[in-house]
């Protein structure tokens, strides 16, 4: 692995030679799980104090060819840029190499699923990981999987999984991002494997814990009711239910989310 203080040199029209920081460090590590980020989330990520900083950084960094960046066309008829680590960027932290979620020769809009899934994504894992927000809690573990989180058991490839601690009290969560894009019978399915994983002892033996929740973010009220209708017919427990504004603006363990069954929104703990 190559030494924090070492230098990166580009050739070119302006050369110049890189100091890499440990929060540029970071920043291309956690994109192993990332995969891409705007500049927002980068600015949190490094974090660089302001969007100033942020993008001077990112500029460079890209120069050097640590990053990639792509200029996106908006839901809203603007642009915004996406940052994926590069080959030479892997190497630097010693990660392997991962292709961007994108196709360079195609035109790509932030609205399309595949990657509107990912900064979704990536907007819950900066949500949890922001202390401010989330007073007295730890987050011991964050996840992605490209697989079945538990290969013995029913075939679940959750989007991510964290385990948040209060005190003594440790709660492990998968997370499902829902763009409602999927129909409703994927999700009765997706909450059969659930409900089959929990009954089958394979997760706690792979986790550690002996029981589990399934935190769903969803884009509005009305397909938050539409989903969690769906899997009331197949259990009452398991399953907590938010919206992307409540997740994003409000503490994530805080009384923002809906049981399949109850008349209020509950807390992650008690």
């Amino acid at each position: 692995m190559r030494p924090i203080d070492e230098r990166i040199s580009m050739t070119g029209r302006k050369a110049f030679r890189l100091v890499l920081q440990a929060r540029d460090r970071a920043l291309l590590r956690i994109l192993d799980t990332f995969r891409v980020v705007d500049r927002d989330q980068a600015e949190i990520l490094g974090p660089f104090g302001s969007v100033t900083r942020a993008n001077t950084r990112l500029l460079q960094l890209t120069t050097a060819g640590l990053l990639s960046r792509l200029t996106v066309g908006t839901v809203r008829g603007g642009h915004k840029h996406l940052y994926a680590r590069t080959r030479q960027g892997a190497a630097v932290v010693g990660h392997a190499y991962r292709v961007p979620p994108w196709n360079a020769q195609s035109p790509i809009i932030a609205g399309q699923p595949l990657l509107e899934h990912q900064l979704r994504l990536n907007a819950l894992y900066v949500a949890v990981h922001r202390p401010a927000r989330e007073p007295g809690v730890v987050i011991h573990s964050w996840r992605t999987f490209t697989a079945p989180a538990v290969a013995s058991a029913a075939a679940v490839i959750p989007d991510a999984y964290v385990e948040m601690a209060r005190g003594d009290l440790v709660r492990a969560f998968f997370v499902e991002v829902d763009l409602a894009t999927e129909p409703l019978r994927t999700w009765r399915r997706k909450a059969e494997r659930y409900l089959a994983l929990a009954q089958s002892g394979a997760f706690a033996t792979t986790f550690g814990h002996g029981h589990f929740g399934v935190l769903v973010v969803l884009p509005s009220e009305r397909r938050l009711m539409t989903v969690r209708g769906t899997i009331a017919v197949l259990t009452s427990k398991l399953f907590f239910f938010t919206t992307f504004e409540r997740a994003e603006d409000a503490p994530l363990t805080s009384t923002i989310w809906w049981r399949p069954i109850g008349d209020h929104p509950v807390a992650l703990f008690p």
